[in-house]
């Protein structure tokens, strides 16, 4: 943690009060997000900057179905960027998301003054993760499946997906894991993922914690990284 607040007192990038959500899995059984939102909307969470990191909708494609389904939430952090810097990292539970946001930076990595973010799914091991990954995010495949199934296979799956529960298990290896992580960022000083549900740091490699699981953000103030439970 030491060398991770020395860093900091040098950087150009985070700005004081960023908030940091991942892996909220918005659904209408799961609201923490959208009250969430409110808080930031009514200054009761101050912050000009909020990076989410993935995995933010339990599930959001670019379908009319998942919009419709998940709209109060896509229209209160499109009214939030009117106002406020968001950056918005794409899950494996919402992705191709493209023209369904405004003025939000939607995008899979960040690399800035040494800082690296990204959901958490991107440096792995499992190749058959990386190829399955690759497919299923491939806007043609999605938008051919679609039309071949005139959008009843996809809302009959949909439905189904977004009433699966979510893992928040303990990892037992996180330290492995981090130190291989460690391994495949080149030049960063800083790395910031999702995806693991862990809320732990190990040397300067920080895994957030999920608003779903631990019903927790960190908010980066006063030089340092401080968990806010809601």
């Amino acid at each position: 943690m030491m060398q991770i607040q020395a860093y900091l007192k040098s950087h150009t990038f985070l700005k004081d009060g960023a908030v940091f959500i991942a892996d909220s899995h918005y659904s209408s059984q799961n609201r923490s997000l959208y009250n969430l939102l409110l808080k930031i909307k009514n200054e009761e969470i101050k912050t000009n900057q909020i990076f989410l990191v993935g995995d933010i909708f339990h599930l959001l494609l670019p379908f009319k179905f998942l919009i419709q389904y998940n709209k109060d939430v896509i229209m209160l952090i499109n009214e939030l960027a009117k106002t406020k810097e968001i950056y918005y990292f794409e899950g494996n539970h919402d992705f191709c998301l493209d023209g369904i946001f405004e003025n939000v930076k939607v995008l899979k990595e960040l690399k800035s003054d040494s800082i690296c973010i990204n959901h958490g799914d991107i440096y792995i091991k499992d190749r058959f993760y990386i190829f399955y990954t690759k497919f299923i995010r491939n806007r043609f495949i999605m938008n051919l499946v679609n039309f071949f199934s005139l959008n009843f296979i996809n809302n009959w799956m949909f439905k189904k997906l977004l009433v699966k529960k979510i893992k928040c298990d303990k990892m037992k290896n996180f330290e492995n894991l981090a130190k291989y992580k460690l391994t495949q960022y080149k030049d960063c000083k800083l790395i910031i993922e999702g995806h693991y549900h862990q809320n732990k740091i190990y040397n300067n490699y920080i895994n957030l914690p999920s608003l779903y699981c631990q019903n927790s953000i960190l908010q980066f103030k006063n030089q340092q990284f401080q968990e806010i439970f809601l």
